[in-house]
């Protein structure tokens, strides 16, 4: 998975995976991984397309960690 670092307020950084790489490791369609997380089909492909920026749900942060086995 190909991460990318952002660059916070100070020396402090943070790692970014961008979703298609998630999507792409499990495998799955943007209909697919949209329907699993509870995302609209067209907010993960702008999500993708850098058009806009997730904007998760605990709800949704909690389905993406048991798709990708994350705790």
């Amino acid at each position: 998975v190909r991460r990318k670092k952002r660059q916070l307020s100070g020396n402090q950084s943070e790692e970014i995976v961008p979703l298609r790489a998630i999507r792409d490791e499990l495998g799955m369609t943007q209909a697919e991984f949209a329907v699993a997380i509870g995302l609209d089909p067209s907010t993960v492909s702008r999500c993708e397309r850098g058009l806009s920026e997730p904007n998760f749900t605990i709800l949704q942060l909690k389905r993406l960690c048991k798709l990708t086995g994350k705790t």
